[in-house]
């Protein structure tokens, strides 16, 4: 993560909406995904994120209970056994961004120990990082992780309508019109084998 460049705001908030999208969409079909990591999402050559790798998601009316994910991006209550629903989605998005936009993830940065990464996101405080510039950024993701989860920003009306996303067209990227300001640098653009890369290699 560390070698990753600084991304701007406004390719920060494409990012979000694309990953936030697809959610959205496989949710809308009673899909959890359950395993989102950066290692599970691909750079298309229009820019735009798509997800992959399904092996762990499940169709669900309501709730489950399956611990499953990398310990990095999984939620206090999938870790303690509890109940879950597709928000614990939102926290992996939230995990995500978090680490785009800092070179770090949230909890457990350096630990290599799993317990120890359980034991940091259920017990450790959010630090404000360093090099954080965009305020409303840091506030967005605050409360997307908030471990107190009657708190936690998780409702989509919430999500999209936060200040972060003021004036951000949502629209724009549903429709596929949106102008990404990074796109990867792809050859034989006709092959469907090499016709993306991995968002970090």
């Amino acid at each position: 993560q560390k070698n990753l460049p600084f991304f701007t705001s406004s390719q920060l908030k494409f990012w979000f909406s694309c990953l936030f999208i697809a959610i959205l969409y496989i949710h809308s079909k009673q899909i959890i995904f359950r395993f989102l990591t950066l290692s599970n999402i691909i750079i298309k050559e229009n820019g735009y994120l798509s997800l992959i790798n399904f092996t762990n998601a499940k169709i669900i009316k309501e709730k489950t209970k399956t611990i499953i994910g990398l310990p990095q991006y999984m939620s206090p209550e999938m870790l303690v056994g509890e109940p879950y629903s597709f928000e614990v989605d939102y926290w992996s998005i939230a995990v995500i961004m978090y680490e785009l936009a800092y070179r770090k993830v949230p909890f457990g940065e350096g630990v290599t120990d799993p317990i120890g990464v359980y034991f940091s996101i259920i017990n450790s405080n959010l630090n404000h990082p360093e090099n954080s510039k965009d305020k409303l950024l840091f506030n967005l993701l605050q409360g997307m992780l908030s471990k107190n989860k009657r708190g936690r920003i998780e409702k989509k009306e919430d999500i999209k309508g936060h200040l972060w996303f003021k004036d951000f067209n949502w629209k724009m990227v549903e429709e596929l019109k949106y102008n990404s300001e990074f796109r990867p640098v792809v050859e034989n653009i006709g092959s469907p084998q090499i016709n993306y890369c991995y968002l970090i290699h």
